[in-house]
């Protein structure tokens, strides 16, 4: 196998791996709005304010705040499938070696933004999702403790 073809097979791997890494994020997203709706029908039934709702609506902050990095993080997915496509042009192209590598390098750097927003993303994503579970499930405790 020479050099060109295991460049072009990184490339696909690549592209498969941004796929799954907005498929993560699509999906922490619905949860995330399912647990929204979880948290705010609990709290309908809740007569009166006390420190348990204050979990549930430090809980729905983290839903939401995981939604809005979620959304915004299934943008570089996507940039990642577009430039491994433009890689495997560009390096599949006649022309000019110079360019070439020109093109190669900034569409290089701009992959690597790409993975490092959504490494950074998918940490906070992960933090954010399990402390609003943490926090909803303290909520439901303490309600559950309090009626009983």
């Amino acid at each position: 196998m020479d050099i060109k073809e295991e460049y072009f097979e990184y490339l696909e791997k690549s592209k498969e791996i941004a796929r799954i890494q907005y498929d993560y994020f699509k999906h922490l997203s619905v949860l995330s709005t399912a647990s929204i709706g979880a948290i705010l029908a609990f709290i309908a039934n809740s007569s009166s304010i006390t420190y348990s709702t204050v979990l549930a609506g430090l809980s729905l902050i983290c839903f939401f705040s995981c939604i809005y990095v979620s959304l915004s993080g299934m943008i570089d997915p996507t940039n990642i499938i577009l430039y491994c496509t433009f890689l495997r042009l560009t390096v599949a192209s006649e022309g000019e070696e110079e360019k070439q590598k020109a093109e190669v390098k900034e569409i290089g750097a701009k992959f690597k933004v790409s993975i490092d927003h959504i490494t950074k993303a998918a940490r906070y994503t992960k933090r954010t999702f399990l402390l609003g579970i943490i926090l909803f499930l303290a909520y439901v405790s303490i309600r559950f403790i309090c009626n009983s």
